[in-house]
């Protein structure tokens, strides 16, 4: 079994704080600072709105009841969640388990100091890359341990402010970043409140610890309706890719396959404004412009309001990406570049909440993207674009769903009924509907779904020429052991003289899913889930099984 444990950054960066951490405790328990009184009235903390977050499905949430002070005397207080999934098909398996430990300290004696920590546990039992892709398949370990958070927080060390140290999810700001370092905010009497942070980021799916990453802003309030403000980050991202071959491979010195040791640094940086503006008593209005570095420039908009007359909450959100982003440090991993570059775009998204009864809520959602492509789309120009990112990841689509809500629809049935249609320039459309039945007893909860799904699909074959290169290399690579004898279809002059043609494809996907929870303690629950998806493919039927226990403390 293969064991990975990520505990942090470099050792001068745990060094850092380790002893910002002994120092702070030992500065804040001196009866100097420890008995100075609190402010009456704490000034609310300044809404700075955050970049989309980009941490994906596979790592858990980090907004547990836990993070709020505990209600009774205890000082130490918490969480503990296991969860199992496994799914089978006929050629496939994945089995998964995964642990959460939260740990919150609250000191008895000291209300302003406190310590915030998060551990979280994966483990792969069928040891093969996983099915749906995971990014846990980033890298070759059957166990992975990550700290999420483990930090030290102290408030009013100067004014109304607080101080974070150690590791940390900044949540304010031009872009989610999780660091190995300090935060400062500091709030004011006039309306002003400003934050710094700074230190090494410290990424979920990424192993090095090497790239430093300083940000804050400053927010104000102008009038009683109005609220600015400026945010900024910058990162220095150390990027070393390689990819190693322990038998050299023939196809790769004669047409050089795969690219060669990349070893660089990439500066990142964003400055956005923002600006809160309440129109009416039932309207506000949100818009942030993002300086992306000098390109890539993005600003979104966005209007809700609620409408008397119609009983209807409205929200309106418009995004304009002016210029086309190649490249941007992220927290996640090099992966996910493959997507290619994303070009300019248009994207608009409407949202309608509608009361009918008492009982019964109408949710409708549409959604408009509209890609400035200018890649040319003619017969001469086909065989390649299975090779430009652009083609494949910037089309033009649009979206709608609508969902029905009826509390209380039969024997105390709550049921939502749910339409969704996708439609994908040239490539994918869908559309599915659902239904969702829930019961809930004193301390039972069953939930019962079924969806169909229609997929309509595109893909590429080929049609070779000649097919002696492409033979030749697959003879070629099968004289070396342990090598693949699958061809590549590489961007080189032979290959790109091949046919290609388009093939459409239908797929009907019927799922049936039943989930159970029982909370048979007041500070403990179970949950088992069953579900069954049937499909076109030759694998199908897929069986999924999803079960975990949860306790706080």
């Amino acid at each position: 079994m293969r064991l990975k444990w990520w505990g942090g950054a470099t050792c001068l960066g745990q060094r850092i704080v380790i002893a910002s951490l002994l120092g702070a405790i030992a500065l804040w328990n001196s009866p100097a600072l420890g008995q100075e009184k609190a402010p009456e009235a704490a000034a609310p903390a300044a809404e700075t709105p955050a970049a989309p977050a980009e941490t994906p499905a596979a790592a858990p949430s980090e907004e547990t009841p836990a993070d709020a002070p505990a209600k009774d005397s205890s000082w130490l207080h918490g969480s503990f969640q296991t969860e199992f999934d496994g799914a089978w098909s006929d050629d496939d398996r994945d089995l998964n388990m995964d642990q959460t430990l939260e740990l919150n300290v609250d000191f008895p004696n000291n209300d302003k100091m406190r310590v915030r920590s998060m551990f979280w546990v994966w483990e792969d039992f069928d040891s093969e890359s996983d099915s749906l892709r995971s990014l846990n398949d980033n890298y070759d370990s059957d166990i992975q341990g990550r700290p999420l958070h483990l930090y030290l927080e102290i408030d009013d060390l100067w004014g109304e402010s607080t101080l974070r140290v150690g590791r940390q999810r900044i949540l304010e700001g031009a872009a989610f970043n999780r660091i190995d370092g300090v935060y400062f905010k500091k709030q004011t009497e006039r309306g002003v409140d400003w934050y710094v942070f700074g230190g090494m980021r410290a990424s979920l799916h990424e192993e090095d610890f090497n790239d430093p990453v300083f940000g804050g802003g400053v927010a104000f309030q102008m009038t009683p309706k109005t609220r600015v403000a400026i945010d900024g980050y910058w990162v220095n991202e150390d990027r070393n890719h390689s990819r190693e071959w322990r038998i050299p491979r023939l196809s790769y010195y004669l047409y050089r396959d795969y690219p060669r040791d990349d070893y660089d640094s990439f500066e990142d940086g964003v400055l956005s404004l923002s600006l809160w503006q309440q129109i009416t008593t039932n309207w506000r209005l949100f818009s942030r412009l993002d300086l992306n570095n000098g390109a890539g420039d993005e600003i979104t908009m966005r209007v809700t309001g609620y409408v008397p007359a119609w009983d209807v909450t409205v929200e309106a959100t418009y995004r304009r990406l002016f210029d086309e982003i190649e490249d941007r440090a992220n927290d996640l991993t090099s992966y996910y570049r493959i997507l290619g570059p994303q070009e300019e775009y248009d994207d608009f998204l409407l949202a309608l909440y509608k009361p009918i009864t008492k009982r019964i809520t109408l949710s409708v959602e549409g959604q408009i993207h509209n890609v400035d492509s200018n890649f040319p789309t003619t017969f001469l120009t086909r065989w390649s674009k299975d090779y430009d990112y652009a083609y494949r990841t910037n089309l033009d689509y649009t979206r709608a769903s609508a969902t029905l809500t009826v509390a209380q629809l039969v024997w105390g049935i709550d049921t939502s009924f749910t339409a969704e249609v996708w439609d994908v320039e040239t490539r994918d459309s869908s559309w599915s509907v659902g239904a969702e039945f829930e019961k809930k007893w004193d301390t039972l909860t069953l939930t019962f779904a079924a969806e169909y799904l229609r997929y309509e699909g595109q893909y590429s074959a080929y049609d070779f020429f000649p097919n002696w290169q492409n033979e030749a290399r697959r003879v070629f690579s099968s004289l070396f052991p342990g090598s693949s004898s699958t061809f590549y279809v590489d961007n080189n002059f032979l290959v790109n003289l091949k046919d290609v043609k388009p093939v459409n494809t239908n797929e009907d996907v019927f799922s049936l899913s039943l989930e159970g929870k029982w909370a048979f303690r007041k500070n403990q629950e179970v949950n088992l889930g069953l579900t069954f998806e049937d499909d076109d493919t030759a694998d199908s039927p897929l069986w999924r099984v999803q079960a975990g226990y949860a306790l706080r403390f």
